[in-house]
């Protein structure tokens, strides 16, 4: 096991750079601006870009919305830029579309307007350029390999917002009654996968499941039963789907569940217990490692996809927030594979 993993602490405003190898934590950039969420690695320029989404707390309780995304040289480890994204505010998911040379991201509010919405950002000039509002706060989102079309996870909004990127206007909602979470697509992207309900500490959802959509028909297709609620999903570079659930017992959280999903059948082929409150899923290019962020447990768990064993835990941060008072210690997540 090689390469890199870049890591995002919330609690500490911070990224740890782990050796896979040796699980040894190589680096630590400290004293980000406040709550950095996600990070995007982008190859041509050799950098990384970290969205700040609130001053402090997490989307169920903040302060006042960010509007700044750092820019890192991973190299140096130092942030070299910010690029501002006022007046759109909350920026939170990160995308970049190489074939158009854009990095969108996704925003919670518009200081002319609650709705929220993506923005398309020249990687260059790291100025605004697009504008595209989905009719209420958006939180994730995946685009079309073309660069078409975004749909949007608006998290507590029943509905996800089908996004026209190129003439910049929103064309539709899918319902989605109980909110949704992380989504991702697929390697062709013909399918979008959305976990829902939205999560709410404490609760057992009831019904829980994917939405798999049919992009080119903007319409669900598909149901991926799920026996938890989920927080997250990310297609691997084999194409399989993984999907993070959690688990409460007596209304605390409890060790959560990997699960990977054959994109050509939606079934189950394989599963593991890793740490608690699985935020955000990653996956080396191979698909032969894939990544969790344990938000409540400030940890990463490392899983072998081929026998679906945690072969690694990497510790990030176990501290509570100041602010918050519960741990928000792993969140975004960046692989580097080894020379």
């Amino acid at each position: 096991m090689s390469g890199t993993l870049a890591v995002v602490s919330q609690s500490c405003s911070s990224i740890s750079f782990f050796d896979l190898q040796s699980s040894e934590r190589t680096a630590y950039l400290t004293d980000l601006i406040p709550e950095p969420h996600e990070i995007l690695f982008d190859s041509k320029r050799n950098v990384m870009y970290c969205s700040h989404a609130y001053h402090h707390g997490h989307f169920w309780s903040h302060g006042d919305n960010g509007h700044q995304i750092s820019v890192i040289d991973p190299n140096k480890k130092e942030v070299v830029d910010i690029i501002e994204t006022r007046p759109a505010l909350g920026p939170h998911g990160l995308v970049l579309d190489a074939k158009q040379d854009i990095l969108w991201c996704s925003y919670e509010e518009h200081e002319s307007s609650s709705s929220g919405g993506v923005i398309g950002i020249d990687p260059n000039t790291r100025k605004v350029i697009k504008q595209v509002e989905s009719s209420t706060k958006t939180h994730w989102f995946v685009v079309t390999p073309d660069g078409k079309k975004a749909f949007t996870c608006n998290k507590t909004a029943p509905f996800i917002s089908v996004l026209d990127l190129e003439n910049q206007r929103m064309i539709g909602k899918i319902e989605s009654p109980g909110g949704t979470e992380e989504c991702s697509i697929s390697l062709d992207g013909k399918y979008a996968y959305f976990p829902t309900p939205g999560t709410q500490f404490g609760k057992i959802p009831e019904s829980p499941q994917v939405l798999v959509i049919d992009t080119a028909m903007d319409k669900i297709v598909a149901r991926i039963a799920l026996q938890s609620g989920a927080l997250s999903t990310y297609v691997a570079g084999d194409g399989k789907i993984l999907v993070g659930e959690y688990r409460y017992v007596n209304g605390l959280a409890a060790k959560g569940q990997l699960s990977v999903y054959d994109s050509k059948t939606n079934k189950l082929v394989g599963a593991t217990d890793i740490g608690k409150m699985p935020l955000t899923l990653r996956a080396s290019p191979d698909g032969k490692l894939g990544f969790t962020a344990n938000i409540f447990e400030g940890s990463v768990s490392v899983v072998d996809m081929s026998t679906m064993e945690v072969t690694k835990t990497l510790v990030v941060d176990t501290e509570r927030s100041k602010v918050s008072n519960i741990c928000q210690g792993a969140h975004g997540m960046v692989y580097f594979p080894r020379d």
